[in-house]
């Protein structure tokens, strides 16, 4: 990965080419998200003054040294952060963070936050990934004890990726729209044909009526299975 994508640079500032694969995108994500979030126990230094969390309360790369700038928090010590684009203010308060933060340490380490040992694990990723991301409900469905044609069924409903009517037209090709579900028919959308159409109604009131509260709406019910 050193030798393909970063070539000596920053990995924040390689950008992937459009025709890697999924994997890689998600290794490269993977990489991203730790130098964002983590930050270092650190004794020689050897790593950006700008783009690393040494401070532990963000990157200088934004705020104080420019994002072009490749030089080491160690260098920069060793020239007493006097750097053109510092203030004197600036260099005074570098100074004394560093020597605040700085350890008596051969080398530096990086520290992952959401691990009690420090270090990065695939495990603590994945949980802080779920915890933020929007779709992290289709987590639910996708288990070893669901069946993988149903898991694949409810990943393209939410994904809106089902050929209903209002999907075929989507793509350019007319057609008239008619739920044939439906004692008085209305345009099939994915939401008419699954949540609110006849038939879907009466198949989630049926299975609703003993797993959720009563005296709910219809969107609360259906709320109240996905999420339980």
């Amino acid at each position: 990965m050193n030798n393909k994508y970063i070539q000596g640079k920053s990995p924040k500032a390689v950008r992937l080419a459009a025709r890697t694969t999924k994997t890689w995108r998600e290794y490269w994500n993977c990489i991203t998200v730790l130098m964002d979030l983590s930050s270092w126990d650190f004794g020689p230094g050897n790593f950006s003054l700008g783009k690393e969390k040494w401070l532990g309360i963000g990157c200088l790369s934004s705020i104080l040294v420019p994002s072009e700038d490749s030089i080491t928090l160690g260098n920069t010590v060793a020239t007493n952060f006097n750097l053109s684009y510092l203030t004197e203010e600036s260099q005074s308060d570098l100074q004394e963070a560093h020597h605040l933060l700085h350890e008596d340490l051969n080398e530096d380490s990086r520290r992952w936050p959401f691990d009690p040992s420090g270090t990065f694990t695939i495990k603590s990723f994945r949980k802080i990934h779920i915890n933020d991301n929007p779709n992290s409900l289709l987590e639910k469905f996708w288990k070893p004890f669901i069946p993988t044609k149903v898991s694949i069924f409810v990943w393209k409903l939410f994904k809106k990726a089902l050929t209903v009517d209002t999907t075929i037209m989507s793509c350019h090709i007319p057609l008239v729209s008619k739920c044939s579900y439906c004692s008085n028919p209305n345009t099939e959308t994915i939401n008419h044909r699954f949540f609110y159409g006849d038939l879907a109604t009466h198949v989630w009131h049926h299975f609703m009526a003993v797993t959720t509260p009563f005296g709910l709406g219809l969107e609360h019910h259906i709320l109240f299975y996905l999420l339980g």
